[in-house]
Protein backbone atom coordinates (compact mmCIF):
# COMPACT_ATOMS: atom_id res chain seq x y z
CA UNK A 1 0.00 0.00 0.00
CA UNK A 2 3.06 2.60 1.18
CA UNK A 3 4.29 1.60 -2.29
CA UNK A 4 1.33 2.08 -4.36
CA UNK A 5 1.23 5.93 -2.51
CA UNK A 6 4.75 6.84 -3.21
CA UNK A 7 4.27 5.73 -7.20
CA UNK A 8 1.23 7.57 -7.32
CA UNK A 9 2.59 10.54 -5.33
CA UNK A 10 5.61 10.57 -8.08
CA UNK A 11 3.10 10.60 -10.83
CA UNK A 12 1.47 13.10 -9.53
CA UNK A 13 4.18 15.67 -9.19
CA UNK A 14 5.51 14.79 -12.57
CA UNK A 15 2.17 15.87 -14.23
CA UNK A 16 1.94 18.98 -12.03
CA UNK A 17 5.52 19.99 -12.37
CA UNK A 18 4.88 19.77 -16.42
CA UNK A 19 2.29 22.07 -16.17
CA UNK A 20 4.09 24.07 -14.36
CA UNK A 21 6.50 24.36 -17.05
CA UNK A 22 4.30 24.42 -20.08
CA UNK A 23 2.30 27.40 -18.32
CA UNK A 24 5.45 29.03 -17.75
CA UNK A 25 6.09 29.04 -21.55
CA UNK A 26 8.40 25.99 -21.75
CA UNK A 27 8.41 22.98 -23.57
CA UNK A 28 8.14 19.69 -21.78
CA UNK A 29 11.73 17.88 -21.60
CA UNK A 30 12.92 16.98 -24.69
CA UNK A 31 14.37 13.87 -26.00
CA UNK A 32 17.93 13.73 -26.58
CA UNK A 33 17.98 14.00 -29.76
CA UNK A 34 15.62 16.67 -30.27
CA UNK A 35 18.18 18.59 -28.46
CA UNK A 36 19.83 21.05 -31.29
CA UNK A 37 21.98 23.20 -28.58
CA UNK A 38 21.76 23.66 -25.05
CA UNK A 39 23.91 26.23 -22.78
CA UNK A 40 23.86 26.87 -19.39
CA UNK A 41 24.89 30.51 -19.93
CA UNK A 42 26.74 30.08 -16.02
CA UNK A 43 30.36 30.00 -16.82
CA UNK A 44 32.83 31.81 -18.96
CA UNK A 45 33.92 28.41 -20.62
CA UNK A 46 30.24 28.35 -22.02
CA UNK A 47 30.84 31.54 -24.19
CA UNK A 48 34.15 30.79 -25.46
CA UNK A 49 32.90 30.32 -28.68
CA UNK A 50 30.72 32.99 -28.73
CA UNK A 51 30.79 36.18 -30.78
CA UNK A 52 30.87 39.73 -29.35
CA UNK A 53 29.75 42.52 -31.23
CA UNK A 54 29.93 46.18 -30.27
CA UNK A 55 30.78 47.61 -26.75
CA UNK A 56 29.41 44.96 -24.74
CA UNK A 57 30.58 42.64 -22.53
CA UNK A 58 29.27 39.93 -19.92
CA UNK A 59 30.07 38.71 -16.38
CA UNK A 60 29.26 35.89 -14.71
CA UNK A 61 27.68 35.83 -11.23
CA UNK A 62 25.40 33.77 -8.95
CA UNK A 63 24.63 31.10 -12.28
CA UNK A 64 23.66 33.94 -14.78
CA UNK A 65 25.05 35.05 -17.54
CA UNK A 66 25.49 39.45 -17.20
CA UNK A 67 25.32 41.74 -20.14
CA UNK A 68 25.94 45.07 -20.25
CA UNK A 69 28.05 47.74 -22.04
CA UNK A 70 30.69 49.45 -19.86
CA UNK A 71 30.03 52.89 -19.18
CA UNK A 72 27.35 52.59 -21.37
CA UNK A 73 29.91 52.82 -24.36
CA UNK A 74 27.80 51.64 -26.95
CA UNK A 75 25.01 48.96 -28.39
CA UNK A 76 26.33 45.17 -28.94
CA UNK A 77 25.09 41.85 -30.07
CA UNK A 78 26.13 38.55 -28.88
CA UNK A 79 25.81 35.68 -31.13
CA UNK A 80 25.79 31.88 -30.44
CA UNK A 81 27.87 30.48 -33.08
CA UNK A 82 25.54 27.11 -33.59
CA UNK A 83 23.39 28.21 -37.86
CA UNK A 84 20.07 26.92 -36.32
CA UNK A 85 17.22 24.65 -39.03
CA UNK A 86 14.49 26.52 -40.66
CA UNK A 87 11.78 25.21 -37.64
CA UNK A 88 13.36 25.03 -34.04
CA UNK A 89 12.26 26.35 -30.38
CA UNK A 90 14.33 28.51 -28.16
CA UNK A 91 13.85 29.18 -24.65
CA UNK A 92 15.76 31.14 -22.43
CA UNK A 93 15.58 32.72 -18.99
CA UNK A 94 16.00 37.18 -18.55
CA UNK A 95 15.95 39.17 -16.05
CA UNK A 96 16.33 42.91 -16.09
CA UNK A 97 19.25 44.38 -13.46
CA UNK A 98 18.60 48.03 -14.17
CA UNK A 99 15.22 48.87 -14.90
CA UNK A 100 15.74 52.54 -15.53
CA UNK A 101 15.97 52.08 -19.41
CA UNK A 102 16.69 49.62 -22.07
CA UNK A 103 15.99 47.37 -25.12
CA UNK A 104 16.37 43.52 -25.80
CA UNK A 105 16.37 42.09 -28.99
CA UNK A 106 16.65 38.68 -30.54
CA UNK A 107 18.00 38.49 -33.29
CA UNK A 108 17.09 34.62 -35.59
CA UNK A 109 17.33 32.77 -38.57
CA UNK A 110 20.27 35.58 -39.57
CA UNK A 111 22.39 34.50 -42.38
CA UNK A 112 24.21 36.67 -45.57
CA UNK A 113 23.76 37.23 -48.38
CA UNK A 114 23.25 33.75 -50.68
CA UNK A 115 22.56 32.52 -47.47
CA UNK A 116 26.27 32.13 -46.43
CA UNK A 117 27.39 32.21 -42.68
CA UNK A 118 27.14 36.00 -40.84
CA UNK A 119 30.98 35.58 -39.99
CA UNK A 120 32.31 34.65 -43.52
CA UNK A 121 35.49 36.81 -44.24
CA UNK A 122 33.80 38.29 -47.31
CA UNK A 123 31.55 40.36 -45.05
CA UNK A 124 31.73 43.82 -43.83
CA UNK A 125 32.63 43.64 -40.16
CA UNK A 126 29.92 44.90 -37.31
CA UNK A 127 30.24 46.96 -34.41
CA UNK A 128 27.27 46.48 -33.26
CA UNK A 129 25.34 50.00 -35.07
CA UNK A 130 22.00 48.96 -35.54
CA UNK A 131 22.13 50.04 -39.39
CA UNK A 132 24.42 47.20 -40.24
CA UNK A 133 22.14 44.71 -38.77
CA UNK A 134 18.60 46.47 -40.30
CA UNK A 135 20.44 47.69 -43.48
CA UNK A 136 23.35 45.89 -44.29
CA UNK A 137 24.62 42.97 -45.54
CA UNK A 138 23.10 40.24 -43.18
CA UNK A 139 19.29 39.05 -43.35
CA UNK A 140 17.25 38.47 -40.31
CA UNK A 141 14.14 38.42 -38.26
CA UNK A 142 14.52 40.36 -34.70
CA UNK A 143 12.13 40.79 -31.90
CA UNK A 144 12.12 43.53 -29.53
CA UNK A 145 10.53 41.68 -26.38
CA UNK A 146 11.77 44.31 -23.62
CA UNK A 147 11.64 48.13 -24.77
CA UNK A 148 12.08 50.67 -22.53
CA UNK A 149 14.40 53.78 -24.42
CA UNK A 150 14.71 57.31 -23.57
CA UNK A 151 12.68 57.80 -26.76
CA UNK A 152 9.88 55.86 -25.77
CA UNK A 153 9.63 54.87 -22.43
CA UNK A 154 7.74 51.75 -20.75
CA UNK A 155 6.71 51.14 -24.98
CA UNK A 156 3.54 49.73 -24.86
CA UNK A 157 4.01 46.78 -27.78
CA UNK A 158 6.62 44.41 -28.95
CA UNK A 159 7.63 44.47 -32.56
CA UNK A 160 8.94 42.09 -34.83
CA UNK A 161 10.92 42.92 -37.92
CA UNK A 162 12.49 41.57 -40.81
CA UNK A 163 15.53 42.61 -42.20
CA UNK A 164 17.59 43.86 -44.19
CA UNK A 165 14.85 46.61 -44.60
CA UNK A 166 14.02 47.49 -41.26
CA UNK A 167 10.11 45.98 -42.13
CA UNK A 168 7.78 46.31 -39.71
CA UNK A 169 5.91 43.21 -40.16
CA UNK A 170 4.36 42.72 -36.94
CA UNK A 171 3.06 44.74 -33.88
CA UNK A 172 1.87 42.75 -30.19
CA UNK A 173 1.50 42.86 -26.73
CA UNK A 174 4.53 44.60 -24.34
CA UNK A 175 6.85 41.67 -23.88
CA UNK A 176 8.68 41.91 -20.46
CA UNK A 177 7.25 45.13 -18.56
CA UNK A 178 9.65 48.43 -18.46
CA UNK A 179 10.18 47.89 -14.37
CA UNK A 180 10.16 44.63 -13.90
CA UNK A 181 13.28 42.68 -12.25
CA UNK A 182 11.31 39.31 -12.13
CA UNK A 183 12.83 36.59 -13.91
CA UNK A 184 11.45 36.14 -17.19
CA UNK A 185 10.69 32.56 -19.42
CA UNK A 186 10.83 33.43 -22.80
CA UNK A 187 10.20 31.43 -26.24
CA UNK A 188 10.91 31.89 -29.60
CA UNK A 189 9.06 29.57 -32.37
CA UNK A 190 10.18 29.32 -35.96
CA UNK A 191 8.49 26.62 -38.23
CA UNK A 192 9.58 27.71 -41.78
CA UNK A 193 7.21 30.62 -42.20
CA UNK A 194 5.48 30.58 -38.77
CA UNK A 195 7.12 32.71 -36.43
CA UNK A 196 5.82 32.97 -32.20
CA UNK A 197 7.18 34.49 -29.26
CA UNK A 198 6.12 34.11 -25.85
CA UNK A 199 6.79 35.45 -22.36
CA UNK A 200 6.13 33.53 -19.47
CA UNK A 201 3.39 31.67 -21.15
CA UNK A 202 1.81 35.19 -22.63
CA UNK A 203 1.76 34.82 -26.85
CA UNK A 204 3.25 38.46 -27.87
CA UNK A 205 3.76 37.85 -31.69
CA UNK A 206 2.38 35.32 -34.23
CA UNK A 207 2.96 36.12 -37.71
CA UNK A 208 3.26 33.97 -40.99
CA UNK A 209 5.91 35.34 -43.63
CA UNK A 210 4.24 35.18 -46.88
CA UNK A 211 7.82 35.13 -48.89
CA UNK A 212 6.63 37.64 -51.15
CA UNK A 213 5.81 40.56 -49.64
CA UNK A 214 9.41 41.53 -47.92
CA UNK A 215 11.24 38.77 -50.42
CA UNK A 216 11.52 34.88 -49.76
CA UNK A 217 11.24 33.39 -46.06
CA UNK A 218 14.78 33.38 -44.59
CA UNK A 219 15.43 29.84 -43.26
CA UNK A 220 18.61 28.70 -41.42
CA UNK A 221 20.62 31.12 -39.60
CA UNK A 222 22.05 32.56 -36.71
CA UNK A 223 20.48 33.31 -32.94
CA UNK A 224 22.11 36.80 -31.59
CA UNK A 225 21.12 38.71 -28.38
CA UNK A 226 20.98 42.13 -29.05
CA UNK A 227 20.86 45.16 -25.82
CA UNK A 228 20.67 48.86 -26.05
CA UNK A 229 23.94 50.54 -24.54
CA UNK A 230 21.79 51.22 -21.57
CA UNK A 231 20.90 47.74 -20.82
CA UNK A 232 21.88 45.59 -18.08
CA UNK A 233 20.14 42.06 -18.87
CA UNK A 234 21.16 38.83 -17.56
CA UNK A 235 20.80 35.17 -19.42
CA UNK A 236 20.54 31.55 -18.34
CA UNK A 237 19.58 28.25 -19.36
CA UNK A 238 19.79 29.08 -23.59
CA UNK A 239 18.00 25.81 -24.94
CA UNK A 240 16.87 25.06 -28.77
CA UNK A 241 15.24 21.95 -29.46
CA UNK A 242 13.88 20.73 -32.87
CA UNK A 243 10.38 22.10 -33.19
CA UNK A 244 7.58 19.59 -35.29
CA UNK A 245 6.05 20.49 -38.51
CA UNK A 246 3.09 22.79 -38.61
CA UNK A 247 2.63 25.69 -35.57
CA UNK A 248 2.15 25.34 -32.23
CA UNK A 249 -1.66 26.62 -30.81
CA UNK A 250 -3.10 26.72 -34.26
CA UNK A 251 -2.86 28.53 -37.20
CA UNK A 252 -1.02 32.15 -37.02
CA UNK A 253 -2.04 35.25 -38.31
CA UNK A 254 -2.73 35.99 -41.97
CA UNK A 255 0.31 37.68 -43.88
CA UNK A 256 1.28 40.91 -43.95
CA UNK A 257 1.21 43.05 -40.90
CA UNK A 258 -0.46 41.60 -37.79
CA UNK A 259 -1.35 43.28 -34.95
CA UNK A 260 -2.26 42.81 -30.99
CA UNK A 261 -3.50 45.70 -28.92
CA UNK A 262 -2.38 47.96 -27.55
CA UNK A 263 -0.04 49.03 -30.11
CA UNK A 264 1.16 52.60 -31.75
CA UNK A 265 0.32 52.78 -35.27
CA UNK A 266 2.60 55.64 -35.90
CA UNK A 267 5.64 53.19 -36.94
CA UNK A 268 3.58 51.91 -40.28
CA UNK A 269 1.27 54.96 -40.96
CA UNK A 270 3.67 57.76 -41.01
CA UNK A 271 6.37 57.25 -43.71
CA UNK A 272 9.20 58.94 -42.49
CA UNK A 273 8.68 57.34 -38.93
CA UNK A 274 11.14 54.52 -39.81
CA UNK A 275 13.91 56.52 -40.93
CA UNK A 276 13.29 58.94 -38.21
CA UNK A 277 13.82 56.07 -35.83
CA UNK A 278 16.39 54.68 -36.78
CA UNK A 279 17.78 58.29 -36.91
CA UNK A 280 17.27 58.75 -32.94
CA UNK A 281 18.35 54.79 -31.96
CA UNK A 282 14.55 55.04 -30.85
CA UNK A 283 14.41 50.60 -31.65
Amino acid sequence: MNRFCTMFSQIIFGLLSSSVALAAGFAEPPDSDQILYENALNRPQHVRDWVMEGQGTVRFENGWMEMYSPHEAGDHVFWCPKTFPDRFIAEWEAQNMDPKAGLCIVFFAAAGENGIDIFDRSLPKRDGSFEQYINGKINSYHISYYANTPRKPARPYANLRKNTGFNLVSQGHAGIPAQSSAIHQLRLVKNGPNIEFYVDGRSIIRWTDDGRTHGPVLRDGKVGFRQMRWTGFRYRKFRVIRSATGSEGGGLAEPGLHTQPPYSPSDHTDPGAAQRERALRAR
